[in-house]
């Protein structure tokens, strides 16, 4: 019976992926609108980090909880993407039909995919961020766009991510049902060590703290953590 308990590694790795299909599922159910993307992408990142990689809570839970708490702000910079996504699809087709016609476009569109997928990539640390962090929009979008240049090496492997969970899609199209979340723990691996770089060492053991309050060792350690001070957060976290 030890196989099949509920604390077994193969029954948390079924749990896992149920979780994550769910989460996935959640995130084009609320991705529909449109305009509610950005909200949706805030909700997917946190739910990946507090639910499935901590099991902190219930997914419909937390993702409840995100979208509701960050709407506003995503959506107002949800819109901001989409006249910016509007405007190069709009070249893109221009230059498509161009084309067509027999007139030399063809490096000219790559380029505006390429500008395409920068944005895709940088919306993405839009909304981690917002996951993460509280900010005016001002500096949400400050913030992530030094984070996207200054962490470029994590940039990159997020762009490589994205652009697999793509293809995979494309490939085997019932891949849509998991990969949106699994794509997202894959990203968040690297881009949380980039987050806590930016959080102060009480901010970390405070944090680390709750999800070890989810984890079944947790009373087997007694003062891991302390509350000692710690420099200036650069940014204020959110819980």
């Amino acid at each position: 019976m030890g196989f099949l308990s509920f604390n077994s590694p193969f029954v948390q790795g079924l749990y896992k992926i149920a979780n994550m299909i769910l989460v996935s599922l959640m995130w084009i159910l609320f991705c529909i609108p449109v305009f509610t993307a950005g909200a949706s992408t805030t909700a997917l990142y946190y739910t990946v980090q507090k639910n499935i990689k901590n099991n902190r809570g219930d997914s419909w839970s937390c993702f409840w909880q995100s979208f509701k708490a960050n709407f506003k702000q995503s959506v107002l910079i949800t819109l901001i993407f989409i006249v910016i996504a509007a405007i190069l699809l709009t070249d893109i087709s221009i230059l498509n039909t161009l084309t067509e016609m027999g007139k030399t476009a063809g490096y000219a569109r790559i380029f505006f995919y390429v500008v395409l997928g920068v944005v895709c990539v940088y919306a993405f640390w839009v909304f981690a961020y917002i996951a993460r962090f509280k900010s005016t929009i001002k500096d949400t979008l400050k913030n992530a766009m030094a984070l996207a240049v200054m962490h470029f090496p994590v940039t990159i492997v997020v762009a490589a991510i994205g652009a697999f969970s793509i293809f995979l899609i494309w490939l085997v199209h019932v891949a849509v049902v998991i990969m949106p979340a699994a794509s997202v723990v894959m990203m968040s691996i690297f881009t949380e060590k980039v987050f806590r770089l930016y959080m102060t060492e009480s901010d970390k053991r405070d944090e680390d703290e709750r999800n070890m309050e989810w984890h079944d060792d947790y009373e087997d350690a007694p003062g891991k953590f302390d509350r000692n001070g710690g420099k200036k957060s650069l940014w204020k976290r959110k819980r």
